[in-house]
């Protein structure tokens, strides 16, 4: 019988612990319980009996006050981290919508550049084609000096638009040296037109 009431009170200390420590009973509620159902504590039994009672309780609920606030700190424990993964992943999310709008950016300035080169690379073959129209009208001797003045690429681009015997009749009313020089750089660029 004695073992049966030291588990009930076991079982209501534990009960009202954890209600008073949830702040669902008061302090003053719990002696009135105590009171009510272990009788024994406060009145009878022997000083004896009382105590080794007290004993045997007071380190099992240390324990389980123990465990409960180590389940606790853990509870808090896991949910900071999983705050902290709320908003690393918020922050992420955020770096991501960043990173796709540079993106488009990125994706709309390289689309820009592009129009930008074709637009510059028409425009300036319409500027050699013009040149070469202008020169096929002019007379070689004229021609000559201004082709020797040029940079190579650009001369092999207009004469490369010129016709044939106008080009023939450039080179050969320049000086030697420009007209090899001229002549080997055609031939290696347009090798199509040699045959």
């Amino acid at each position: 019988m004695k073992k049966v009431a030291i588990i009930l009170a076991i079982f209501i200390c534990f009960t009202g612990l954890m209600m008073f420590r949830k702040g669902l009973l008061q302090k003053d509620k719990v002696e009135v319980l105590m009171q009510k159902f272990l009788p024994s504590f406060n009145k009878g039994g022997s000083s004896d009996s009382s105590s080794s009672v007290k004993s045997e309780i007071l380190p099992e609920e240390e324990q389980i006050i123990k465990a409960l606030e180590e389940i606790e700190r853990k509870k808090e424990m896991i949910l900071e981290r999983e705050q902290e993964l709320a908003r690393m992943e918020e922050h992420l999310l955020l770096q991501e919508k960043e990173l796709r709008e540079k993106a488009d950016e990125l994706l709309a300035l390289k689309n820009e550049i592009e129009d930008y080169l074709e637009k510059s690379a028409a425009e300036r073959d319409n500027r050699i084609k013009w040149l070469a129209q202008v020169y096929e009208k002019m007379r070689p001797e004229e021609v000559a000096p201004i082709i020797e003045k040029l940079d190579g690429e650009l001369a092999l681009e207009i004469l490369s638009r010129m016709d044939q015997r106008q080009v023939g009749r450039v080179i050969e009313a320049m000086k030697t040296e420009s007209a090899v020089k001229l002549a080997q750089k055609l031939g290696e660029k347009f090798p199509e037109k040699n045959k």
